[in-house]
C-alpha cells in the first residue's frame, strides 16, 4: 500500500482478504485429514471437464459429426436443427447418465401437445441413437430413450394414434363392404 493509503481500508480489499482467509481455512482442514489440496483442485477440474464432455449436447453433436457423412447434404443440418430446439435446450446440458426416461418422455410430450407427431417420433428416434452412441463409446451404461419411453402411456412406437384414424378403422371395419386385404368397396 502507498503512504496515502496507509490507514484506509476499503470494503474491496477486505472482501479479497476475507475471501483469501477463507481458502487458507479449508486447505488447512483438508490437510488436518490427510488430504492433498491441489491434487483434489486437479481431480475438481478433470471431473468438471468430464461432465461437459458427457453432456447430452456434446454427445449428440459428436454422434453428428461422424453420422453425417453417410446422410444426404440436406438431412445432416435438418437433423441438428431439430435436436437443437427440440432436446438440446431441455436435456442439454445434462450429463447423459443423470437423465431419466421421465424426462425424456415429458420433452416428447411437448413436441406431440403441438400436433406434430411424427416430429416427435423422429426425436425420439435420434436421441435413441445418440444414447446407442453413449454406450458404445462407454459414456453412458443404459439406454433411456428407446425401450422405456415407447411403453411411456399414451405412445404407440413412438405415436399416438389421433382418434379420428380409430374411428375411420372402426367405422371401416363394421362396413358391409370392407374386407381385409381390400383397398376400396367390395364389387
Amino acid at each position: 500500500m502507498s503512504r496515502r493509503n496507509a490507514g484506509k481500508k476499503d470494503k474491496y480489499t477486505e472482501e479479497r482478504i476475507e475471501g483469501a482467509r477463507d481458502k487458507r481455512d479449508a486447505a488447512r482442514q483438508l490437510l488436518s485429514k490427510d488430504i492433498d489440496p491441489g491434487a483434489q483442485r486437479s481431480q475438481l477440474k478433470t471431473s468438471l471437464a468430464e461432465a461437459k464432455e458427457n453432456c447430452v449436447e456434446a454427445i449428440a453433436r459428436e454422434w453428428h459429426g461422424i453420422k453425417s457423412i453417410e446422410w444426404a447434404p440436406s438431412t445432416a443440418p435438418l437433423r441438428i436443427s431439430r435436436l437443437e430446439k427440440h432436446a438440446f435446450s431441455y436435456i442439454g446440458k445434462c450429463p447423459i447418465q443423470e437423465v431419466a426416461a421421465a424426462e425424456i418422455l415429458q420433452l416428447l410430450r411437448r413436441i406431440e401437445k403441438h400436433g406434430k407427431h411424427e416430429l416427435t417420433h423422429r426425436v425420439r428416434a435420434m436421441l435413441s441413437q445418440v444414447y446407442r452412441y453413449a454406450i458404445a463409446t462407454g459414456r453412458a451404461r443404459r439406454q433411456v430413450s428407446g425401450a422405456e419411453v415407447k411403453k411411456g402411456p399414451g405412445f404407440r412406437s413412438g405415436k399416438r394414434m389421433p382418434a379420428q384414424v380409430v374411428a375411420l378403422a372402426v367405422v371401416s371395419r363394421t362396413s358391409d363392404r370392407w374386407t381385409p386385404g381390400s383397398h376400396g368397396p367390395v364389387r
